[in-house]
């Protein structure tokens, strides 16, 4: 239940709440939960304890429960957040309190399709200082502490550093999921900003890592990363998640890397007899002594395979959990399981 009033020219306001404490149970309301906002105001919420009981209720009069605020001014600076020359992206731009040098709560977010140039509209406390960071996915992004009473911000979207490459099996491009993680120093910590997940590190916002998957012809590319900054690259090949991680180091825009998978890895084929498909287990135990296992559905018309590090041991069970086969992925560079 709630009530709603409005704050005269003095600052004073009313509320009749009354019938906020006539429910039907013992307890009385202990809190109210008190919320004021304006155009040209900071909302503020505030919880006020009730001092009063059931009795006093009952007694009946007029009980008063007092509450004072102070709002806080709202400014509206002339924030421009600008893309790369001839760029169009969905462009998210979050402002934060500052704890310190720290983000702290989310005070109001902007989203909106750009091209070039787009004037930001944000309402945002007046006698604060302000941390503002820019969005938008392939281009990395842009912090900006913005001082109290400012009234001009600038947020340019970069490029960044990229890495981008190919990966090989043999001499044939190869697909395969990717992910690119900094390196760089100092603690990272992960953040909900708006709509995304970004790392604070090194007093500003970075992307926390990245995904890519390689196409047809096992080209890969990342933008949006810090230039000159190493990061840890993984990728795994199989189509139902079970495959080992292989990593590199590689450093974002320093050239084009050349993956070969078979330098690590060997094909584990599975072969059965029928047709249509057949729903069985996978079992990776590798020889780290981790073990994975997912169920996977094979068709029995043509070999299913799974690319793993050499020395895993693969399993195949049925939905009972019996052993249909196994293969061990040793110095060949491939190892059948006949079902």
């Amino acid at each position: 239940m709630a009530a709603w009033t409005y704050v005269e020219p003095d600052g004073s306001f009313r509320a009749d709440v009354s019938h906020c404490f006539r429910a039907e149970e013992e307890a009385v309301l202990a809190e109210l939960h008190v919320q004021l906002s304006s155009g040209s105001r900071l909302p503020i919420e505030r919880v006020v304890g009730v001092p009063f009981t059931r009795a006093d209720l009952e007694r009946g009069g007029e009980l008063v429960v007092s509450v004072e605020f102070e709002l806080a001014a709202l400014c509206k600076p002339e924030i421009t957040v600008a893309l790369p020359p001839g760029d169009v992206r969905e462009v998210t731009v979050v402002a934060l309190t500052l704890r310190g040098e720290r983000p702290g709560d989310e005070l109001a977010v902007w989203s909106a399709r750009v091209e070039d140039r787009a004037r930001v509209e944000l309402a945002l406390p007046c006698a604060e200082p302000v941390l503002l960071v820019a969005c938008a996915s392939g281009l990395r992004p842009r912090t900006l502490r913005l001082p109290a009473r400012a009234s001009l911000a600038l947020l340019e979207l970069e490029r960044g550093g990229t890495i981008l490459g190919r990966l090989f099996s043999g001499n044939q491009p190869h697909i395969a999921s990717f992910t690119a993680s900094p390196l760089g120093r100092g603690r990272a910590r992960d953040l909900e900003v708006g709509p995304f997940t970004l790392a604070w590190k090194n007093e500003q916002f970075e992307w926390p890592m990245s995904s890519e998957r390689s196409g047809d012809d096992g080209a890969f590319r990342f933008d949006g990363l810090v230039p000159g900054l190493p990061y840890e690259l993984r990728w795994r090949d199989d189509l139902e998640g079970l495959g080992a991680d292989r990593l590199v180091t590689a450093i974002a825009g320093e050239g084009e890397l050349s993956l070969d998978m078979e330098s690590r890895s060997v094909g584990v084929f599975l072969r059965a007899r029928g047709e249509g498909a057949r729903q069985v287990e996978i079992e990776l135990l590798l020889p780290s002594g981790d073990r994975r296992s997912s169920p996977v559905t094979i068709p029995l018309d043509s070999p299913w395979w799974v690319r793993v590090p050499r020395g895993t041991r693969v399993r195949v069970l049925d939905s009972a959990g019996l052993a249909l086969g196994e293969a061990l992925a040793g110095d060949d560079e491939r190892a059948v399981i006949e079902l």
